[in-house]
């Protein structure tokens, strides 16, 4: 709090606090000149790789020492540059840490000479024998008063000399020099407020002098700051530019290569696709399949027909076809004649199955009739049979040997 009580009292009427704060406690740190390095190694290797590239025999042959020799020194550099811009921007921390240090130190040596001047101020003129009740406090005020009648002649200044300070010596209503003593303690009071009011204009001056110093000297830090960092933004958005433009037209360089590659491609596969269209095998020449004779073909070299050959054999498709429709026809009609014959043989199966059912059930009937008959006479047999006496009748005895044997 106090801190930003101080920097609040530098602090300019054109600034925010916080934007005050952040150009006050900017260091004024060097251009990056890593990023400028590390950009500058990246065009000079696009730059080499462009030309490896490019030349047949080193890329052919393999890698190329010289180049590599070159990247380790490129290294070497680029790591000693990195090493010089840390080291620059350590000592640059530590100057400004010194600086800060020297300021602080400077702000608490005037703090302690402020302080130091405020109790000498209070020694020399707010001491508590200059107080204007010190007279009421005073411990030894009854030993160094003096008699009141001192001045009245000479004989009742010898008495006064030859009294005690406990002679009695004030009267009620006798007070000779009330007057004077009034006055000389209003012209102290008078003194004592005029030197007070001197003293405190001369430390108010101080201050403000001071204080318009310091705000001076931030005022300076900050515009000295605003400048550093707007050199650094603008060399940024230069760098930046310069990468884009760069980044741009190696894409621009690639798309073209690439662009004019294709083009070149397409040329030569249409050069190609053409002159294999056009070359007598794919247009199947016969002087090239009859260049040793009129009765001799080479087979490498011609695979077609003759146009006589063609319709030959056009005509015997057209033949089989024929042949192939007649057979489809007859074969239809034997399926015809077959499902019919089929149909015939089903019906007449049925018919005779038919006709089997409506004999075998005839049987039944008949079979069930004879059984009822048969049925019928056994019982009638068995109500008249006479069960009191087994008598032996000759159908007995016509029941045996009536087979063949």
């Amino acid at each position: 709090l106090n801190r930003l009580a101080e920097v609040d009292c530098f602090k300019p009427a054109c600034y925010s606090e916080r934007t005050f704060l952040a150009i006050m406690y900017t260091l004024n740190l060097p251009v990056d000149a890593k990023e400028q390095a590390m950009l500058a190694t990246r065009r000079q290797r696009m730059e080499e790789r462009h030309q490896r590239l490019h030349n047949p025999s080193a890329r052919k042959n393999g890698a190329d020492l010289n180049a590599l020799a070159q990247q380790i020194e490129e290294k070497r550099a680029r790591e000693q540059a990195e090493k010089d811009a840390e080291r620059a921007a350590d000592l640059e921390m530590l100057e400004h840490a010194r600086m800060g240090l020297l300021a602080d130190q400077q702000r608490h040596a005037e703090r302690k000479a402020a302080l130091k001047e405020d109790e000498a101020y209070r020694r020399s003129c707010q001491a508590t024998t200059l107080r204007r009740e010190w007279d009421i406090n005073d411990p030894l005020a009854t030993l160094r008063e003096q008699p009141l009648r001192s001045q009245d002649d000479q004989d009742d200044q010898l008495l006064a000399q030859q009294l005690g300070a406990a002679s009695l010596q004030k009267f009620d209503g006798e007070d000779i020099s009330h007057l004077e003593r009034a006055a000389q303690q209003r012209a102290a009071r008078r003194e004592a407020t005029r030197q007070q009011l001197v003293q405190r204009q001369q430390r108010q001056v101080a201050e403000a002098q001071a204080e318009q110093k310091a705000a001076e000297l931030a005022m300076q830090q900050a515009m000295y700051a605003e400048q550093v960092q707007m050199q650094r933004d603008a060399q940024r958005r230069q760098q930046q530019q310069e990468a884009s433009n760069w980044n741009k037209r190696m894409a621009e360089e690639k798309r073209q290569a690439s662009r004019t590659a294709r083009q070149n491609e397409w040329v030569q596969d249409a050069a190609s696709i053409q002159a294999e269209v056009a070359s007598p095998l794919l247009c199947e020449d016969p002087a090239q399949a009859s260049s040793h004779g009129p009765r001799t073909v080479l087979a490498d070299r011609y695979r077609g027909m003759a146009p006589e050959d063609v319709a030959a054999i056009r005509q015997a498709q057209l033949d089989q076809a024929k042949q192939t429709q007649a057979e489809a026809q007859a074969r239809h009609r034997r399926e015809e004649e077959e499902a019919a014959a089929q149909a015939t043989m089903a019906r007449q199966a049925l018919l005779l199955e038919q006709k089997l059912e409506h004999e075998r059930q005839q049987a039944l009937r008949t079979t069930v009739e004879e059984n009822q008959s048969l049925l019928m006479q056994q019982t009638a047999r068995r109500a008249n049979r006479d069960l009191s006496h087994n008598t032996i009748t000759p159908a007995f005895f016509d029941q045996f040997g009536r087979d063949a044997r």
